[in-house]
């Protein structure tokens, strides 16, 4: 959604979250970090509407700095304090976005029953079997 990107674009810009931005590359970090996040991926998910509300996008958030400290905390321990500056900045945002996020996620809500449910006799674009 838009207010998720425009969340990450927030958090893109703070001077910690650089060395979040992409994946990390060194050799190692795949054995120790079985679920890497950066935020390109987020910015990705938020670009593909992944985001169904703040619990999923906290979620990231809080992967990023879990996986930080892990892999970090005797290899790079300055890069901790950083870490929790990203999770503490992003949900710093999400609460100023709070009523946006809670009605995003009710409309999201009403229109993931109204799917399931469908409505007789009608039909929807790309379902099969019907003529749209």
């Amino acid at each position: 959604s838009l207010i998720f990107k425009k969340i990450l674009d927030q958090i893109w810009r703070l001077p910690a979250a650089q060395g979040f931005q992409h994946p990390v590359r060194n050799p190692d970090y795949s054995k120790v970090v079985k679920a890497p996040m950066d935020l390109c991926v987020m910015k990705q998910r938020a670009k593909d509407f992944a985001y169904s509300g703040s619990d999923s996008f906290t979620m990231d958030l809080r992967l990023i700095r879990d996986n930080c400290h892990l892999y970090c905390r005797t290899r790079f321990p300055h890069l901790l304090q950083l870490a929790d500056t990203v999770l503490n900045e992003g949900e710093k945002l999400l609460s100023t976005k709070h009523q946006e996020i809670v009605r995003l996620e009710a409309s999201m809500g009403k229109w993931a029953s109204a799917i399931s449910r469908g409505t007789p006799g009608q039909s929807y674009p790309g379902t099969p079997g019907r003529r749209s």
